[in-house]
């Protein structure tokens, strides 16, 4: 329907009767198909709110093409990294845990040096997440390392505790 179409509907009907016309309008594009090929049919539609106007409106569309805000992409990789520090140390652990494993000292000071290394890079990312999500109940926590890492040693068999200095 072009913007004639909607100006001879207006000025035909008076406003009591537009109501009618405008259904019938939507009927009969219905009965044409016009409707058939829009995006998202047969899925309700989301009305949820994401922000005001403008803001809105950039987030349905970004959200539409599937691009998410920086911080949500943060927050993935963070929960990522956790888990990767987390099973760093849980891999070292279970191979110390082994009847007849060959664990020396060293070994578990390289996989304390390589947790508080990427533990520090994490929390920069975790402080950055911190300071550009939306609301305080969506910031993180920072990893804190030397209590990990006491959690650590207290799990490996006595003969292979580093020192514990970073």
């Amino acid at each position: 329907m072009d913007d004639d179409d909607r100006r001879s509907i207006i000025k035909r009907y008076p406003p009591e009767q537009r109501e009618s016309a405008i259904d019938r309008a939507i009927r009969d594009a219905q009965a044409r198909g016009d409707f058939d090929d829009l995006p998202g049919k047969g899925r309700p539609i989301d009305l949820t709110k994401d922000g005001d106007g403008d803001e809105w409106l950039a987030t349905r569309m970004l959200k539409g093409q599937g691009f998410v805000p920086a911080w949500i992409e943060d927050d993935r990789a963070i929960a990522e990294e956790r888990r990767a520090l987390e099973e760093l140390l849980e891999r070292h652990v279970a191979h110390a845990q082994r009847k007849g494993a060959d664990v020396r000292p060293e070994d578990t000071a390289r996989v304390e040096a390589a947790f508080r290394e990427r533990a520090e890079r994490l929390n920069r990312v975790i402080d950055r997440h911190n300071l550009a999500v939306p609301s305080p109940s969506l910031q993180r926590r920072r990893v804190a390392a030397e209590a990990a890492l006491a959690e650590f040693r207290q799990r490996l068999p006595a003969s292979e505790v580093s020192s514990g200095d970073p």
